[in-house]
């Protein structure tokens, strides 16, 4: 895609009553001005179409982002310059409003997917086949022949679309966008100015509310471009039909479950489950029962089955029967006690 030749810069437009041009700033080399006012926000993002898919081939505009934050905010933050002015903190010492920006460029074009539609799930892409907007037909690969079922959908049927085109898609893409736009602006703090939010702490490489290092050029287009992926591409997902190719998976092996056999085995199961938990008294070595009930618990560390830290109670020896130690402990009643306080429950 060739990039547009940008109109020149018209610093009227841009410079409010009383501004002046910074010292040293050349219109000329200038492609590009916007205003920012006085609005508390951390992050201002501003956009500018260079090409509104007139081409049929896509867009493509400037992303920027002006970012305002007060220093309290970013301990270790590195901006590119500060405010004239500062405000002193709760602890008297001065806090300025730093200053950065970042531009990026923003290309969307037609590329060719490789997906895989499974049944049991969402249709997946596999991997970027080529560049273009148009499933081009090639000759199959050695020892593959292809079959064609019926005459070609193309003629069969005009609604079917052989290519995407953004010749057309102008409205859409700019009011797409704009929603995309917002959703960053929407980001900001509303509580105090210029406050650190989720949207500038993707900017950087820091964490954390007070997390904020360097603005980077390069975090700031990746996070631009999953904006743009989750708020503006799902509006360009038509329900037309278009030109594509379908392979059939090859079927190598399967697996099912005969139901006889799954059937007596469960049945199998469940009866020696039946016949260890009714007909026999004891387990090896001459061991009673046990079970995930308090008894169980009781019998473990209170009769040293199991080695641990205990308080012995009366009458509770190794290898008692269940019912032999409910009927012993009898209506004992349990609280629990917190080990740092000593208060109980």
């Amino acid at each position: 895609m060739e990039y547009p030749t940008l109109p020149p810069f018209n610093a009227s437009k841009v410079l409010l009553p009383g501004d002046k041009l910074p010292p040293g700033l050349d219109p000329n080399a200038t492609a590009i001005g916007s205003v920012f006012y006085d609005n508390a926000a951390a992050v201002s993002p501003f956009s500018y179409p260079i090409s509104l898919g007139q081409d049929g081939k896509g867009w493509v505009s400037i992303e920027e982002v002006f970012v305002r934050l007060n220093t309290t905010y970013a301990p270790n933050g590195t901006f590119a310059r500060l405010s004239n002015d500062s405000v002193p903190d709760q602890y008297g010492n001065a806090t300025y409003i730093g200053y950065d920006a970042a531009v990026c460029v923003e290309l969307f074009e037609p590329w060719v997917l490789e997906v895989y539609n499974s049944t049991t799930g969402a249709p997946v892409s596999m991997r970027l086949v080529e560049q273009g907007g148009v499933v081009q037909s090639r000759p199959p690969a050695p020892g593959v022949e292809e079959q064609l079922s019926g005459p070609p959908l193309s003629i069969t049927d005009t609604n079917v679309i052989r290519q995407l085109d953004s010749s057309n898609l102008a409205n859409v893409y700019i009011t797409a966008h704009q929603n995309s736009v917002n959703q960053l602006t929407k980001d900001n703090g509303r509580d105090s100015y210029y406050v650190p939010c989720p949207t500038l702490l993707s900017f950087t490489s820091g964490r954390g509310s007070l997390g904020y290092t360097e603005l980077s050029p390069s975090m700031f287009a990746e996070s631009r471009g999953l904006s743009d992926g989750s708020n503006l591409l799902p509006y360009f997902a038509g329900t037309g039909q278009m030109l594509a190719r379908r392979y059939n998976d090859r079927v190598l092996s399967n697996a099912y479950a005969r139901p006889i056999y799954a059937a007596l085995y469960l049945a199998f199961i469940m009866i020696l489950g039946l016949v260890v938990g009714l007909f026999v008294p004891k387990l090896p070595l001459g061991v009673p029962h046990r079970d995930f009930n308090m008894y169980t618990w009781m019998a473990a560390f209170q009769a040293e089955e199991l080695v641990g830290e205990s308080i012995k109670l009366p009458g509770i020896s190794r290898n008692m029967a269940l019912d032999n130690i409910a009927e012993q402990v009898g209506g004992l009643k349990f609280r629990y006690v917190d080990p740092q306080t000593r208060s109980g429950y």
